[in-house]
């Protein structure tokens, strides 16, 4: 605050501003809350009261400090009444103007008492009082599910459950984090859902009062120990009635249901959004206009109606009977003069009579399925899964009715571990033979009909929507912009390992919001009508530019002093966003497009390679990307060059990396600029040339509007002339734009009915480009537009080709695309396998790459942890940056080549630049471009397990552990993923001061047997990986800030004094097998027999992420046969991508 108070005041601009510092809510931990009661979420003096700290230089004396309680109601009358400008009218504000109290020149009274509510519950502070009061609101939440649920969950734990508890009743504990069960655990996240709130559920709740109450005396009572609403009935009862008014006027002023016309521009479509999934039964109406579509029996004649009739009802249930009269006077209800009544009827019939067969059809399969079970469940299982054990597995319990899905997934994992031989257990006796394959056999025949028949009713998968990075990208290719839209977005479902998982993606108000909100954007990107920004080169001369000027001369506890100035350049030592912008705010682009930066700099007091960076920067939306990075040898200066997309607000800036400290180690900061004798940058000039556009406005623009030119105003701005009217034009744009957006042909009426959306605005007078902006927000924020549409069954050759451009391209198809679907061809098997072809060749595959990998391997968390600057002061973005470039053109180059999937385990090469090959002691390769580099054949890398942007992403930035490594690899490779650890068992933190190993942490770990059972499994991978920091070096001794001895190897060319060497690694260990190995490489020769497991568990994830559901059982046999192709063609990864494509799995819904 103080800095900001300076840099304002230098501005001149401090007399004019009015700085507010205070939080949103108390701490999240109790104790940094004093005596106050609660924490963060909470409506007690704990959760909601934090410091005020109100500065206006001239206009509110300094010094002071004020008793009385303020909200953030009170800001806005605060302000008005501070800069005398008076509240706003026909408002009615909830806070008061607090300008009397702070300046001194008046007395203060709130008019209205302040009040806090969350949920059902509400808060009201009157001088020294607070009154707690409770909603009578409650949400209209199926009760009798959740009592099922609890009771399933009380079923499920046995005798685990009074320890499960803690002390709490059932109800309050399944609001309160996981079990250690993962059955109890998933129903606990049904039990959740039924609570989550429902905007349909506000008309009752707007009827609901305030009820019971709560009061405290601050002035006595601080910690708000003691309820005083009995010992104070007059004073409680008056200020409920306070109370009560004012929650009757939030109810009031709350927005009814529906929501309210900000999304009417959606809403038509809105009503159409695909359910997800159809749970409700279909009405009468609608069932009798399926059943019409039946066919009528070949064994029935008009001439033998009573007859068949007769004979058919004879064998239905008086029930069923009354049913199929019931749906026979709804018919002639309905349809009074239909054709051929006899027939009608007959539909109806059998319509309940096959419903009947296929009941006692399901009855006679299940007595089979039951029978085969038994006697292998009496003589193998039972014994430790029944009743009266502590597992979550009961088969006295466990229904046999594979319709349920929770049964299913029970049976299923039974028949996977009974199969494997992994259950029974390796020392209890093995089951008969006979019995064993006679009820597996049985088993898997149910469970793939019961499988197969969801399937065939509703399709493998729902409905799928488009991702935040699709929707992105989709955006960018269809309009020809390039800004971020994807942050804007809700986030994505982490339930399953990828985004595209139908059944996990959500819908709600707040993505169709955030969709019209990104629409908005991309439009606004899209019709640029400003004036022409100059389209001459922008030169800055830093060593003579005026702003810089005031950082050489000023002194370092000012700020200054951290670059320093010659003749002929500006040399720069660390990364400081402000010493490199041509003024206090930089550059900042206004107009979004295409930018040619061009800079000639050289290494400054520099011994060895010094990096020069690019980035980009924007404040409002926190980001930070480097766009370009540059190797300067020392006493070479080399011209660098950079193209971007850079959007409104957006600016850049320069830094350098990878250069050494002074000779003693010190950094600028240390010294100032002027006395330092460290490596640095130093930049001559710098031009700026853009957006790079042949003509304006822009050619986004003039290929969205189409036939229509433009006129410069006398400011510049341009204007459209229309050809045509209005109307005309618009259906025009969408009769052109509609095939690519919905990916299909556009039926005769949808022009019309799209350009129709825009007549009440062309009515209303607001012209063309208003009426245009609302059509195509709505078609951008569409089901047609954001859903994959199919129906369950083959995809038609435009499903076919969004599929497959999603999975490739994650964007729409292109013009070759639409053009084989719109000649039926792309179900050619020959057709597809060349435009698989085509596509992998093209750089937009690079998408599909980044994606893939990001969420398979987890790339995407690369920046959850910031490793510690003491112990790996190497690390920074240029390492960040070639750590998920080394793992992307890996896995591209497995594409290319068709490598087979043992790659993975280990390879003879990689891809390096000169910064990572120096984190890898890999000698010989200069400059930071990435080339393809044999391995050294003593080389500890190869594979994906020793590339650093794994080991980076299976570490906490601070330590390792084998415990997520190895995790890791059982589940991101082998599929295998490890259980949850039993209850009460915390995790093995590594020691950094170097006192202890985690080897050691984990050996007193293991000593539990139910902790040992799974980290047999675990701790191989994790162990053989010890060998690696949390950043991808190799090492023999642990980083300690505590003892050990000083490193004898040099960092950025001087000794090394942040870390200290600890104790030695150790890398050995032994697999589950029995086999030992001395360190990651006898580990990986250990792996490659695995190379099945992992080739099975990469063609699952693979068929997972292009179809948008998990392998399913039914899928099994298919699956199957595919790894049996690719075995044969030695896993090979483009042959997997080829045979996923051509698969029943990928070309069905």
């Amino acid at each position: 605050i103080g800095r900001l108070i300076a840099r304002l005041e230098k501005l001149g601009e401090l007399d004019n501003t009015i700085i507010i510092y205070s939080s949103d809510n108390g701490s999240y931990l109790q104790e940094r809350n004093g005596e106050l009661h609660g924490k963060k979420g909470a409506l007690f003096e704990g959760g909601h009261r934090v410091p005020g700290i109100v500065y206006w230089k001239d206009g509110i004396p300094g010094g002071r400090v004020e008793d009385e309680p303020a909200g953030a109601v009170d800001l806005l009358p605060t302000l008005c009444g501070l800069i005398g400008i008076g509240k706003p009218e026909k408002v009615h504000l909830d806070g008061s103007d607090l300008a009397p109290l702070l300046t001194g020149t008046g007395t203060f009274s709130r008019h209205q008492p302040l009040v806090v509510m969350s949920d059902a519950s509400m808060v009201m502070r009157v001088g020294d009082h607070t009154l707690f009061a409770s909603s009578t609101a409650r949400s209209p939440t199926d009760i009798k599910t959740a009592e099922r649920l609890m009771e399933q969950v009380k079923e499920v734990l046995g005798d685990d459950l009074e320890k499960e508890l803690g002390g709490l009743n059932l109800r309050s504990r399944m609001f309160n984090g996981n079990f250690a069960n993962p059955e109890a655990n998933r129903l606990r996240a049904q039990f959740r859902k039924l609570y989550y709130f429902q905007e349909s559920w506000v008309p009752e709740i707007k009827k609901s009062e305030l009820g019971r109450v709560q009061l405290y005396d601050l002035s006595k009572d601080p910690s708000q120990k003691e309820n005083i609403a009995l010992k104070t009935p007059e004073l409680a009862a008056q200020l409920k009635a306070q109370a009560a008014a004012i929650y009757r006027s939030v109810m009031a002023d709350a927005p009814e249901w529906p929501a309210p016309e900000e999304l009417s521009s959606a809403k038509k479509h809105q009503e159409e959004m695909p359910a997800r999934p159809a749970t409700e039964a279909p009405n009468k109406a609608e069932l009798l206009a399926r059943i019409d579509k039946n066919p009528v029996p070949k064994d029935y004649h008009g001439s033998s109606h009573q007859a068949y009739v007769d004979r058919v009802m004879a064998g239905l249930k008086p029930e069923q009977q009354a049913r199929v009269g019931q749906l026979w006077k709804e018919k002639r209800r309905l349809d009074p003069d239909m054709p051929n009544r006899g027939a009608s009827f007959i539909r109806i019939l059998n319509y309940i009579a096959g419903g009947a067969a296929k009941e006692a059809s399901d009855k006679r399969g299940t007595s089979l399925l039951r029978q085969s079970l038994e006697p292998l469940i009496e003589s193998s299982c039972i014994e430790c899964h029944d009743a009266a054990t502590k597992t979550s597995l009961n088969f006295e319990d466990l229904s046999i009715d594979l319709e349920n899905k929770e049964n299913f997934r029970q049976w299923v994992k039974i028949f996977d571990q009974v199969e494997s031989g992994e259950m029974p257990p390796k020392k209890k006796k093995r089951p008969d033979r006979v019995i064993k394959n006679k009820a597996l056999a049985t088993l898997h025949k149910h469970l793939r009909e019961t499988s197969l028949a969801k399937q065939i009713k509703d399709g493998r998968a729902p409905v799928r929507r488009l991702t935040r990075t699709e929707y992105e990208y989709t955006l960018h290719d269809l309009l020809g912009i390039g800004g971020d839209l994807a942050s804007k977005l809700p986030p994505e479902s982490t339930t399953s390992t990828f985004d595209t998982i139908a059944a996990d993606q959500g819908i709600s108000t707040v993505h169709i919001r955030s969709y019209l909100a990104a629409a908005d954007q991309a439009i606004d990107e899209t019709i640029e009508l400003r004036p022409r920004p100059d389209r001459k080169p922008r030169l800055i001369d830093y060593p003579n530019h005026p702003y810089l000027q005031m950082w050489f001369k000023r002194e370092l506890r000012r700020g200054g002093n951290t670059v320093k100035r010659r003749k002929d350049a500006l040399v720069i030592f660390d990364d400081r966003p402000h010493t490199t912008q041509s003024n206090h705010m930089g550059i900042r682009f206004k107009v979004a497009g295409q930018y040619h930066i061009k800079a000639e700099a050289y290494a400054f007091q520099a011994r060895t390679p010094v990096t020069f960076c690019i980035y980009r920067g924007n404040d409002l939306g926190g980001v930070r990307e480097l766009i370009g990075s540059w190797q300067l040898n020392p006493g070479k200066p080399r011209q660098v060059e950079v193209e971007h997309y850079f959007a409104p607000g957006d600016y850049f800036y320069l830094a350098p990396a990878d250069h050494d400290c002074d000779p003693n180690g010190r950094k600028v900061l240390a010294v100032g600029a002027r006395d330092y004798r460290g490596e640095g940058v130093a930049i001559r000039r710098l031009t700026l040339e853009g957006p790079v556009e042949e003509q304006w406005p822009p050619e986004r623009t003039r290929k969205l509007l189409g036939d229509v030119e433009f006129r410069a105003g006398p400011k510049g701005n341009y204007s459209i002339v229309l050809g045509k009217i209005p109307m005309e034009h618009i259906k025009e744009i969408v009769s052109r734009i509609g095939p690519r957006a919905l990916r299909r042909p556009l039926r005769d009426t949808e022009p019309k009915t799209w350009a129709a959306l825009a007549k009440p605005v062309l009515e209303s007078g607001r012209g063309f480009e208003e009426g245009l902006r609302v059509v195509l927000r709505s078609l951008l924020s569409s089901p047609e537009f954001l859903y994959h549409e199919a129906a369950p069954g083959p995809l038609d050759d435009y499903a076919l080709a969004t599929r497959l451009s999603y999975l490739l391209w994650k964007s729409l198809p292109d013009d070759q695309l639409l053009f084989l679907a719109a000649g039926g061809r792309l179900n050619d098997l020959e057709v597809l396998t060349n435009e698989v072809n085509r596509m992998l060749a093209d750089k937009k595959a690079q998408r599909f790459v980044e994606d893939f990998l990001d969420q398979w391997l987890e790339l995407k968390d690369i920046d959850a942890t910031t490793p510690d600057e003491k112990l790996y002061p190497e690390y920074d973005d240029v390492l960040r940056q070639a750590m998920l470039e080394e793992t992307r053109r890996f896995f591209s180059e497995m594409i290319r080549s068709d490598l087979g999937v043992g790659e993975f385990i280990d390879s003879d090469f990689t891809f390096l630049n000169r910064r990572l090959a120096e984190h890898y002691g890999i000698p010989g390769v200069q400059g930071l471009d990435f080339r393809k580099v044999t391995l050294p054949a003593e080389s500890p890398r190869g594979g994906l397990l020793t590339q650093a942007s794994i080991l980076k992403v299976t570490a906490n930035g601070t330590n390792t552990s084998p415990v997520p490594r190895g995790g890791f690899v059982l589940a991101n490779l082998l599929g295998t993923p490890p259980s949850p650890p039993p209850p009460g068992v915390g995790a093995v933190e590594p020691d950094t001061r170097g006192a202890t190993t985690i080897r050691e942490e984990l050996a007193a770990h293991r000593e539990m047997e139910s902790c040992n059972r799974c980290h047999r499994e675990i701790d191989p991978p994790g162990f053989a990986l010890e060998s690696f920091d949390p950043i991808g070096g190799f090492r023999t001794r642990y980083r300690s800030t505590g003892q050990g001895d000083r490193p004898s190897t040099k960092l950025f060319g001087r000794p090394v004094r942040e870390y200290r060497l600890g104790l030695p690694v150790d890398a050995s260990g032994e697999t589950s097998d029995g086999e030992p190995f001395a360190g990651i490489r006898d580990f990986k020769r250990l792996m490659k027999p695995k190379e099945d497991q992992l080739a099975r568990h990469f063609l699952n994830q693979l068929i997972a992420y292009s179809t948008g559901a998990e392998v399913q059982y039914a899928d099994r046999k298919e699956r199957d046969r595919l790894l049996e192709q690719a075995q044969r063609e030695d896993y090979g990864i483009r042959g997997m991508i080829h045979a996923v494509v051509q698969s029943q799995m990928f070309r069905n819904k």
